[in-house]
């Protein structure tokens, strides 16, 4: 099942490449085969032979270098995982050097105009940090938790001022990466101290558009909390399957919600963006983290 799913995202990978246009490797797309040594060879070949691989070294961007220096590590470990008889690891471990290998020239192949936009997305996440700490806080007294607040605030600081370190060092999406952490972390905290209560029902909104984009931001919240986890912690490949089918379920309901939304419809929409979290909550327990919620 595994290497069906990665031969799978390297299908996938080739239309990308072709629609994108950020390389053309026909001729090694066509190598292609199912077999753990050949897959290992084709990420060789799109780690230091194709066109991305060029675009990504020429590239000033030091995210898109990050992800490959990432992305090579990841091959090593394939390779080491391959030598040792574990080929599901291997092939995992190919998926994810794959994955990041497309990101890095996507950031790469990003127009140097963009840094502005980077900056301004940055500045409006940092915002967001602020007020959950500030909220993180006022809660914490009120619930006589002030010591488990601090400590978090701690941890939080240090990440934020790494955060700043890396957008000073123009990586703007390790800057942006690290800032989400935080997010996640103290919107993720906020709920255990208030034991399961509902934020919904001690908000007052003065407008149904209000309430979606609260939804809205609840649920990108949840997403977030789902990649750091499954992505960054989770091992087992089939809790990551089943999780999926989750993932995939809760993208198709956040969809409908956006076109709810646009259509003015925000009772449909608020609901099915509660039901798409409700989703990414059920991959985040399925995969063995307790978060509070329905």
């Amino acid at each position: 099942m595994m290497i069906n799913r990665i031969k799978l995202f390297f299908l996938l990978g080739a239309l990308f490449v072709s629609v994108n246009g950020i390389a053309g490797d026909k001729e090694i797309i066509a190598k292609y085969s199912v077999s753990i040594d050949q897959q290992i060879d084709f990420v060789r070949n799109l780690l230091d032979k194709s066109s991305i691989s060029k675009r990504v070294k020429e590239s000033d961007n030091q995210d898109a270098k990050q992800l490959y220096i990432e992305s090579k590590e990841l091959h090593e470990k394939a390779i080491n995982y391959n030598k040792q008889g574990k080929i599901e690891h291997a092939a995992e471990a190919l998926f994810y050097s794959t994955e990041k290998m497309f990101r890095a020239a996507r950031l790469a192949k990003s127009d140097v105009g963009s840094s502005e936009k980077e900056k301004q997305q940055y500045d409006q996440l940092m915002q967001s940090v602020d007020a959950l700490m500030i909220a993180l806080q006022r809660i914490s007294a009120e619930k006589g938790q002030v010591a488990e607040a601090d400590e978090i605030k701690r941890i939080a600081v240090a990440r934020i001022e790494n955060s700043k370190i890396l957008m000073e060092n123009g990586q703007p999406y390790s800057a942006k990466k690290e800032l989400n952490k935080v997010y996640v972390e103290i919107k993720t905290s906020i709920s255990k101290l208030r034991s399961g209560e509902t934020l919904i029902n001690s908000l007052r909104f003065k407008s149904k558009k209000d309430e979606y984009l609260y939804e809205l931001d609840r649920n990108d919240t949840h997403h977030m909390l789902v990649s750091l986890l499954l992505v960054e912690k989770v091992e087992n490949a089939s809790k990551k399957k089943k999780a999926q089918t989750f993932i995939n379920e809760a993208a198709q309901l956040r969809e409908r919600c956006e076109v709810k939304a646009r259509e003015g419809d925000y009772d449909s929409a608020i609901s099915a963006c509660e039901k798409s979290t409700s989703l990414l909550i059920k991959a985040i327990r399925n995969s063995g983290f307790f978060i509070p919620g329905s």
